[in-house]
């Protein structure tokens, strides 16, 4: 006859087999609690993210390429847009040490926004008290929502007083060099018709009036007008790159819904 506390240590063998796989389910659902809670939090960040992207504003800046220091020049903002922006405009950065801008009144620093200056002003004049190769950059903020701020720069080169000055000076050498060799030209071409004058001279009446007449025509000289090089500081469009944002951002945001679908699916299986 087998012993009577056999079948309670079975009992209770039972019951810890029970506890422990109660326990690994347990940890098994908090797992899946946790690793969805990671994802919908990504998911709010991206979106949250996207909402943003959404919200700045395309915008194109028209300015010149080459300027020279210390001399003012203009800016253009061009969007499709009603609204009123805010406007900040400076050269390497936006202290008054590097450039300045015109609110309409008097030069400042670039450092505050111009409030509600865009879209009832598009052009603004800015001087760079920095020379060389640098960075002209335009912010955009909504001035209904600060937080709002769109951004965009493009290189530019500022050249000084004196490099402009040496530029001029050589295009003023070139011009006359070409004037001279259309003026010595001139005194060839009246030698061959005043021969040709002399030579029809001994011809008969008719002839010499004939002759006369040619000449008359030859004596059209047509000059080549010299060619003077004109430089002239090119002007470029940036246009910002939100567009490629946003379709990055809604492929990997639609790539990631999928994934977190999917992942449900199997869970429920």
């Amino acid at each position: 006859m087998k012993p009577i506390f056999s079948g309670k240590a079975h009992r209770a063998s039972g019951t810890t087999i029970e506890i422990l796989s109660m326990f690994s389910t347990m940890k098994e659902r908090s797992s899946t609690i946790i690793f969805t809670a990671i994802n919908l939090i990504s998911a709010a960040s991206l979106f949250f993210l996207f909402l943003q992207t959404v919200s700045s504003l395309d915008f194109n800046v028209i300015s010149p390429a080459e300027v020279v220091l210390n001399r003012e020049f203009t800016v253009k903002i061009e969007a499709d847009t009603q609204e009123d922006y805010d406007v900040k405009i400076y050269v390497h950065d936006d202290t008054k040490d590097f450039s300045e801008i015109y609110d309409g009144i008097a030069w400042r620093s670039p450092y505050k926004f111009l409030l509600t200056a865009f879209p009832s002003k598009k052009e603004f004049l800015i001087i760079s008290h920095y020379e060389g190769e640098t960075n002209l950059c335009v912010k955009l903020r909504k001035s209904a929502d600060p937080k709002d701020v769109s951004e965009t720069c493009r290189p530019i080169k500022i050249n000084s007083d004196q490099q402009e000055e040496n530029e001029e000076e050589t295009e003023d050498e070139e011009t006359p060099s070409e004037d001279n060799n259309s003026n010595e030209n001139i005194p060839n071409s009246e030698e061959n018709e005043l021969q040709e004058n002399i030579s029809a001279a001994k011809n008969d009446s008719n002839i010499e009036f004939l002759s006369s007449e040619k000449n008359l025509q030859q004596e059209r000289i047509v000059l080549n007008s010299p060619k003077i090089q004109q430089s002239s500081n090119e002007n470029g469009i940036i246009a910002t790159k939100q567009q490629k944002i946003r379709l990055g951002i809604i492929y990997a945001f639609a790539i990631f819904c999928v994934f977190i679908i999917i992942l449900l699916a199997l869970r429920k299986l």
